[in-house]
């Protein structure tokens, strides 16, 4: 008799695809959070190069300082310090080449961020890679937060608008100089840091848990807190964190993102809308700037009681 060729019934079919989709079900989730925890450990390891850094800089710079001003406009902006320390050119007007922004802020490209010429010489064209200041999980800024995008450039890639994924300090506190003028009315306004811009390496109280890079929704989870709301913002009238909000870090989880500290290592940190930090009104007694000591157990970004540090550079010889 003719021999006949058995082929695969469409019940077996049906229970080959259905085992192949359940593998590919459990291994999908395997592959993406492989992917993530790669991308985490890379971002650390750039924090970690750039905290190495920056000690280097605070042994080459007369100051100690390790994270000083870009080497072209100085410090004539108020709020300088937040990328512009290193990494390319960004697209947006105040992180590119050439003038940009008015006389305050004329020049904020890749040359004279101190950074790059650490890490890639004395003469940096802008051409250079600089995958070292891109975090592989890149992203937005969170727009529904206190403290969002400021141009739409950073509602795509932080790393496109400034030639940085990275964060270093940029918040002030404003005071009145008595030394400008009689009526405490008149007086000029003088811009100070608790953070670590311009701060020399001797300044920071606790190297291993003073903030000096961090990925940017890190101060987006940090202004967006309940404790952040509960000091508000000295010298300004400005309350952060009114509607606190959970925020997620640039490697999935939320509340969890990656840092540099002052000593040189990197971590993974927690900061949560809520029960993370600190509430400033715990420190009334340390100074009288408590609304801004901002800390946790395992951070801190203020360095009270240590001297504060001038932020602005004066304009004209009678600030």
């Amino acid at each position: 008799m003719p021999h006949r060729k058995r082929g695969f019934s469409l019940l077996e079919l049906l229970v080959v695809i259905a085992i192949i989709a359940l593998l590919i079900a459990i291994l999908l989730p395997v592959l993406s959070s492989a992917r993530q925890e790669a991308a985490r450990v890379k971002c650390l390891t750039n924090l970690a190069e750039h905290g190495k850094f920056a000690s280097m800089n605070a042994a080459d710079d007369s100051q100690g300082r390790m994270h000083t001003p870009h080497e072209v406009s100085g410090s004539f902006w108020v709020a300088p310090g937040d990328f512009d320390w290193g990494g390319g050119n960004g697209q947006h007007q105040w992180f590119r080449s050439g003038p940009s922004g008015g006389p305050m802020i004329p020049f904020k490209g890749a040359q004279g961020r101190f950074m790059n010429r650490l890490a890639y010489g004395p003469v940096v064209t802008g051409s250079e890679d600089f995958s070292l200041f891109r975090c592989p999980g890149d992203e937005n800024m969170v727009e529904t937060v206190d403290y969002g995008p400021p141009s739409p450039l950073y509602r795509k890639s932080v790393f496109m608008a400034t030639g940085n994924s990275y964060q270093g300090d940029l918040w002030n506190i404003a005071e009145k100089d008595p030394k400008t003028q009689n009526s405490p009315q008149a007086r000029k306004e003088v811009r100070w840091r608790f953070g670590a811009y311009k701060r020399p390496q001797n300044l920071f109280p606790d190297t291993s848990k003073a903030l000096l890079f961090w990925e940017t929704r890190f101060m987006q989870a940090m202004t967006n807190t309940v404790e952040i709301a509960s000091g508000g913002q000295a010298g300004t009238g400005t309350q952060f964190g009114n509607a606190p909000i959970e925020v997620r870090g640039s490697h999935g989880k939320f509340g969890r993102f990656n840092v540099a500290f002052a000593d040189g290592h990197a971590a993974t940190v927690a900061c949560h809308k809520e029960g993370t930090m600190y509430r400033p009104s715990d420190f009334k007694e340390l100074s009288p700037h408590f609304a801004n000591i901002w800390r946790s157990v395992d951070w801190r970004y203020d360095n009270f009681p240590a001297t504060k540090i001038r932020s602005n550079t004066p304009v004209s010889p009678n600030p």
